[in-house]
């Protein structure tokens, strides 16, 4: 996928933004300021920091807050950014009212919804009238931060730039945060099996409870035609790594982590260790596609940290699950199970 990274501002501290930077981060940012007798020089400074914050997201490789949660690792001080929804309330009545304080955000993380993330920011430095707009009630938001405090109302942020993380190609009709998600009804090696049987209950995943994951790792490996099947130990990264599954004839290098019946109940992130370590490694390989598999269901906050995983700045991924109804599907396709 393409790295580059593109912001569309709706809030910008510029102030914030300008202690970050280095020299010569803030003489780039000054030299794209334009003549300051120009009709659009606003235009040319929310571009300019927007693309400064770009720059620093991918050169610094700040990182989710979401991840960092999840991992125990969110510290107060600590630089970071969320790409989901959040509640704005109040931008608008401030904004007009010329007052610095009275909008609000808040959300619950959607990688934990015991975990509130909330703030407060200056209505004043939106960067344009349609900003009131989208800084209204619920909506898709990328958040960079600063952590402000860590308590019993949940985690306290101070936002330095309000935005949509955006296309490379500057087509705005997907954020790039639904886009990374594969489906596997788009692997060439999946696209004549039927998915999504009307009716489907979690009886019918029973088949599967009695088939052990070093088994559905063998089978995959054979469908994708990947000699190479590496042996469990307890500190790897994966269970399959190939670069045999293709969407449109295209190679993708994916790393598979597969999860048997030891626990045969829906996937929550606990299931892929106490802090979800085992999506961090995963994280931490090269493959272009991350991919999680599962005997059950799988709840949500899996695919929400994926999702964060992968729409890292500057290392944009995909990702895919396969439940155990998609597993099931894929098997007996291919004669695997009746």
């Amino acid at each position: 996928m393409d790295d580059r990274v593109k912001l569309d501002p709706w809030f910008v501290h510029d102030r914030l933004i300008f202690g970050l930077l280095t020299d010569l981060e803030k003489a780039v940012v000054e030299s794209k300021l334009g003549p300051a007798n120009s009709t659009f020089k606003d235009m040319y400074k929310w571009t300019a920091l927007s693309d400064a914050v770009a720059n620093y997201l991918v050169t610094r490789g700040v990182p989710s807050g979401a991840r960092e949660h999840v991992a125990g690792r969110l510290h107060k001080g600590q630089l970071v950014w969320f790409d989901q929804k959040f509640y704005f309330k109040g931008v608008a009545l401030a904004h007009r009212k010329g007052l610095v304080n009275g909008a609000i955000l808040h959300t619950k993380l959607d990688v934990d919804r015991a975990a509130r993330v909330h703030g407060e920011f200056n209505p004043q430095r939106v960067t344009a009238d349609s900003s009131l707009v989208q800084l209204k009630g619920y909506q898709q938001q990328f958040v960079f931060a600063h952590v402000e405090d860590i308590d019993e109302d949940g985690i306290k942020i101070r936002p330095i730039l309000l935005g949509h993380m955006i296309r490379p190609d500057g087509i705005f009709d997907e954020y790039v945060c639904n886009r990374v998600s594969v489906h596997p009804s788009r692997i060439d090696q999946f696209k004549d099996v039927k998915f999504g049987v009307p009716g489907a209950s979690r009886k019918d995943l029973e088949p599967l409870r009695a088939v052990p994951e070093q088994q559905v790792k063998h089978w995959f490996a054979e469908i994708l035609n990947e000699p190479v099947v590496p042996k469990d130990w307890g500190g790897e990264q994966f269970d399959l790594w190939t670069d045999k599954m293709t969407i449109d004839g295209e190679n993708q290098v994916a790393a598979i982590q597969f999860k048997g019946p030891a626990k045969f109940s829906p996937m929550t992130i606990k299931t892929l260790g106490a802090n979800g370590d085992q999506i961090d490694r995963l994280a931490q390989t090269d493959a272009d596609l991350l991919v999680v598999q599962h005997c059950h269901e799988i709840t949500a906050p899996v695919s929400n940290m994926l999702r964060a995983v992968v729409s890292q700045p500057g290392r944009q991924r995909r990702y895919m699950i396969i439940d155990g109804y998609k597993t099931l599907a894929i098997l007996r396709h291919y004669g695997y199970l009746a």
